[in-house]
């Protein structure tokens, strides 16, 4: 079984829909049109892209972020906070990314000295797996154990991996709308709905099934 093939089946086997990526609403023209960016990326990019003021150091990142079905939300509190009168917004992906594209898995938060000492590789399916290890009581199997783990994808993400977006901001929803309706193919919606903590995620109201 090849690595693809392997990653897939985890996908099936804990029946993961989508990833997550959050970013201001003000980006959402430029993923739509080119994609979504690392941060390392964006000096040379042909369009202005607006990120958190932690991004703007010299070590800046060379991957995207992602994360399986919820969000961390003391990364979306510090990642989203420093920048007034930025509305924010989730963006779900297709889970196709974890096989189609170079990925590191993360278990924790990549920014902890663990994930940045770390030499060995992280990514196929033991990478994948090690989200899932020692799981709290009670936890869905989607989630990862850890609120705090993150899919780094190496490189960027095309536009035909959006599946829809999230907003909490009522007024925003027909122009997200409006800018998803431009994507080919599959038909896009936009979730709106407050962005509310449960425990240390951040949740989409969505039902399964």
């Amino acid at each position: 079984m090849s690595a693809a093939e392997g990653i897939r089946r985890i996908v099936a086997e804990r029946d993961i829909r989508f990833l997550l990526h959050f970013t201001f609403l003000r980006n959402v023209p430029a993923m739509v049109a080119h994609g979504i960016w690392p941060v390392a990326d964006l000096e040379n990019a042909p369009f202005d892209a607006l990120v958190p003021p932690g991004a703007q150091l010299s070590n800046k990142p060379t991957a995207v972020s992602l994360s399986i079905e919820a969000v961390s939300a003391s990364l979306f509190e510090k990642k989203g906070g420093g920048v007034p009168d930025a509305a924010r917004v989730a963006l779900f992906l297709d889970p196709a990314i974890l096989w189609c594209e170079p990925c590191r898995f993360c278990a924790t938060n990549a920014a902890t000295r663990q994930m940045r000492d770390h030499t060995g590789y992280v990514g196929g399916p033991w990478g994948l797996r090690r989200f899932f290890d020692d799981p709290p009581e009670g936890l869905a199997p989607w989630l990862p154990s850890d609120p705090d783990a993150e899919v780094q994808v190496q490189g960027r993400i095309a536009p035909d991996y959006i599946l829809g977006a999230w907003t909490s901001e009522r007024e925003e929803a027909p122009a997200l709308q409006a800018l998803l309706d431009r994507l080919p193919g599959i038909e896009r919606d936009v979730v709106l709905a407050p962005f509310m903590r449960e425990g240390g995620r951040i949740v989409p109201p969505l039902r399964r099934g």
